[in-house]
């Protein structure tokens, strides 16, 4: 599972207009060529976290990039951000500790 948090956007960045819908893609493993709408685009969407479960493999890097919609329409998209799936380290297999 991949967790993505936002602030929201506030005046001025907003346009002056309230944001009626936060759009969210991602690009599952193509390095930007394939973008798939996660939330927001075909019902608006104005919370600020998404959780990705579908699709997600470990050693694969997911590029997101997300845009705000107000009265006026779209914005441009957010730079991008790489995020690699990884899973949480093994359990440490020895310890050992001395006392000098």
């Amino acid at each position: 599972m991949i967790v993505v948090n936002w602030q929201p956007i506030a005046a001025p960045e907003n346009g002056n207009s309230d944001v009626l819908s936060y759009s969210l893609e991602y690009d599952a493993g193509t390095n930007g060529e394939v973008w798939e709408t996660l939330i927001g685009y075909l019902a608006d969407y104005t919370g600020t976290q998404m959780q990705v479960t579908s699709r997600i493999q470990r050693g694969v890097t997911f590029i997101f990039r997300l845009r705000a919609k107000n009265i006026w329409g779209w914005g441009v998209y957010s730079e991008p951000l790489a995020i690699l799936a990884a899973r949480k380290p093994l359990s440490v297999e020895s310890l050992v500790a001395s006392f000098q």
